[in-house]
């Protein structure tokens, strides 16, 4: 029945959708979208479980040496934030044991992050709303998008 059979090392290791097998470890390129739309298949329970078992996975020894051999003082980084949903551009200040201090290159106000807010391999993380979506979903919005609607006095366009 089943040609191919994968093994995985952990529950964060991989999302089962309707036809294949996604790997978060150990590939480069995710397709957040299609991700998104078989997590908002799932119950409160399953996302709970699987929140659980990312944080495990981040905060996981292994990785974060990884991340940590990659790190340079001075190196310019990108890091995602979430509250304005898109990625901001850094410099390394000082590295710790599982965060690093770095400097917005845009404000120049400094953070201290965790490993696994860095963008190291220039990930694209824009995430695309369904084809059969209405509205935008707050997911495929970040920090200066420019959006506009339609109202029944005229179209209004808000911009940053």
């Amino acid at each position: 029945m089943f040609e191919d059979i994968y093994v995985a090392t952990s529950v964060a290791d991989l999302i089962i959708s309707s036809s294949e097998v996604i790997f978060l470890t150990g590939q480069r390129a995710m397709d957040y979208s299609t991700i998104l739309q078989e997590l908002n298949k799932a119950s409160l329970f399953d996302l709970h479980r699987l929140q659980s078992a990312i944080y495990q996975e981040l905060l996981n020894p292994i990785r974060i040496d990884q991340i940590k051999a990659q790190l340079k003082i001075g190196q310019p980084i990108s890091y995602f934030d979430s509250q304005s949903n898109c990625l901001v551009d850094a410099v390394i200040l000082k590295i710790q044991r599982t965060r690093c201090l770095v400097r917005n290159t845009k404000d120049q106000k400094s953070w201290n992050l965790p490993f696994y807010y860095l963008n190291l391999d220039n990930i694209d993380t824009d995430i695309q709303p369904a084809k059969n979506a209405v509205g935008i979903p707050k997911s495929s919005l970040k920090l200066g998008d420019k959006v506009g609607f339609n109202s029944m006095f005229k179209f209004l366009s808000l911009e940053k």
